[in-house]
């Protein structure tokens, strides 16, 4: 049965964290579960989450580590991008929020991103997924 774990106590919680962790691991690794490697979140379980799992949330995070330079990676924009572009083809919750950072990304990304974008949007029909800001964007180029 569950019990309810006291936080003053720091073993307790060290204890706690560990079984977590290895219960994630377990999800990530061994059920293959997106949403367990998701909940571990370092950049190298990120990147097994997109490669393995194609997990569109895993890559809008990995996406914004590229922006930020955080974790293990530097910062890169056009890795950013791209992963942005794959999260908002997963169509999964975090696909608006990645057609935003696509937009943003290509206003400031020069000619060959603008170039890419127009591609897309032809190829792509973005305007039927009603992906409102990046129409927006695209109107400025």
């Amino acid at each position: 049965t569950a019990r309810l774990i006291n936080f003053e106590d720091e073993k307790e919680v060290k204890q706690y964290l560990d079984n977590i962790g290895v219960e994630f691991s377990y999800q990530c690794y061994r059920e293959k579960d997106p949403e367990g490697c998701q909940r571990l979140s370092t950049t190298q379980v990120l990147k097994h989450n997109c490669e393995m799992n194609k997990h569109g949330e895993g890559f809008y995070k990995l996406g914004a580590y590229y922006v930020q330079g955080k974790g293990e990676v530097a910062d890169n924009l056009k890795m950013a991008y791209s992963c942005f572009m794959t999260a908002y083809s997963s169509g999964g919750k975090k696909s608006v929020d990645a057609c935003q950072n696509v937009g943003l990304l290509t206003d400031d990304g020069g000619e060959t991103l603008k170039d890419s974008l127009m591609c897309m949007m032809v190829k792509k029909k973005i305007q039927k997924k009603s992906c409102f800001f990046l129409c927006i964007i695209f109107y400025q180029i």
